[in-house]
């Protein structure tokens, strides 16, 4: 709290000094507790351009978040008090319980069927692979999509998927020209070696118009459970940021307007895959020949889990 009337105290010096709107803006972090942000400015005077470019990369950061910075700040303490004092998200809900599903048995004849259905309806289906996120817990430093998907040819993980669409996309009724789409969403951290990745290898093969890249926003880091945003350590002027993860794909999508612009080009169908999901494309036939003839508006691939497995499993849950 001290802190905050610090920092307040500090800003309301700063009046004649800043525009009207970064005025606004600085105004916005004080209203939802971040005063700290201003407790080391240096007198009206000093370094007034960095304070302009700190409140810059604010209204950046308040234009890419849900609700902005304040709704931002105020799900993330909600979610860090309850996570303080032991408090589950799932309290309001019944005890989880399997949800309804359809069981793909490999060498059943009905998955031929789906698989017949899912090519017909392929022409139709769009791929996003969410690739926000670099290889650090593999022990390596560069882009994930760039480590090998197999060791018998050495195919990265990026070749491997585009391997598989243009194997789709030569398997199915498509018009003159028409190619299936790709969006990759990046963040970052990874959208420059995405980039190169696919630039180094003329795109893997695939036309350089049907692959898209996004890039998602960054979102504040914060600092402590009470929810204040955290400063870089080594310039006071800039607040630090974190990919805000691949949950961020549809809301993205629609901000950005690519569902739409896929929907008007007669896409009915999204397919999202993550980035190190070697497998993702073997069931993609069927499972699609199976949304399709059952009328589903979404489902989820998974495989069955037993009691032991280091891996989660879907579940429904209900309020109570």
């Amino acid at each position: 709290a001290d802190s905050h009337q610090r920092g307040k105290a500090v800003l309301e010096k700063h009046v004649a000094v800043l525009s009207p709107q970064d005025f606004v803006v600085a105004s916005s972090l004080i209203g939802c507790g971040q005063g700290h942000v201003f407790e080391r400015w240096p007198a009206p005077g000093i370094q007034d351009d960095e304070k302009r470019r700190l409140l810059q990369q604010v209204a950046r950061l308040d234009a890419g978040c849900e609700g902005g910075i304040k709704g931002y700040v105020f799900r993330a303490k909600e979610l860090l008090l309850r996570s303080l004092h032991g408090l589950s998200n799932l309290d309001e809900f019944t005890n989880p319980e399997p949800p309804p599903c359809f069981v793909l048995d490999p060498a059943s004849d009905k998955v031929l069927d789906y698989e017949r259905e899912g090519y017909r309806a392929m022409n139709a289906c769009a791929f996003v692979l969410v690739a926000g996120g670099l290889g650090e817990r593999l022990g390596y430093s560069g882009v994930k999509l760039a480590l090998p998907a197999e060791i018998s040819a050495g195919r990265c993980f990026l070749q491997h998927y585009i391997d598989s669409i243009l194997a789709l996309q030569a398997s199915c009724d498509m018009a003159p020209g028409q190619r299936l789409p790709l969006i990759i969403m990046t963040s970052d951290e990874t959208h420059r070696g995405t980039l190169d990745l696919l630039q180094r290898n003329a795109y893997f093969g695939a036309d350089p118009g049907q692959v898209s890249l996004v890039k998602q926003e960054q979102v504040p880091a914060l600092a402590d459970f009470e929810g204040h945003v955290a400063l870089k350590e080594d310039d006071p002027f800039q607040i630090a940021t974190k990919p805000h993860g691949h949950g961020d794909v549809h809301a993205l999508m629609h901000r950005e307007g690519i569902a739409r612009r896929l929907a008007q080009r007669g896409h009915r169908w999204i397919y999202f895959f993550q980035d190190t999901n070697a497998l993702a494309f073997k069931p993609l036939p069927a499972t699609l020949g199976l949304a399709a003839r059952e009328g589903l508006s979404f489902c989820t691939m998974a495989v069955p889990r037993r009691p032991g497995d280091a891996c989660g499993a879907l579940m429904r849950l209900r309020r109570r």
